[in-house]
């Protein structure tokens, strides 16, 4: 896993690895609005806290 400063926003190759998908996922998500990202022009960023805290809420059992 790459080494990234945590305020840096992540790109869809580093977000689909920390949680562990396909990059296609990650975008198929975007288009449909089902998980946290910014729009920077035609660029898809994410926040680090945003997609941990979206897997925490997804989280099921225990």
């Amino acid at each position: 896993m790459s080494t990234v400063a945590p305020d840096r926003l992540l790109d869809v190759e580093e977000a689909a690895e920390l949680i562990g998908v396909p990059v296609s996922w990650i975008q198929r998500a975007c288009r449909a609005d089902e998980i946290p990202h910014v729009r920077v022009g035609r660029y898809i960023r994410f926040r680090r806290e945003s997609l941990e805290a979206w897997v925490a809420q997804k989280e099921r059992g225990g």
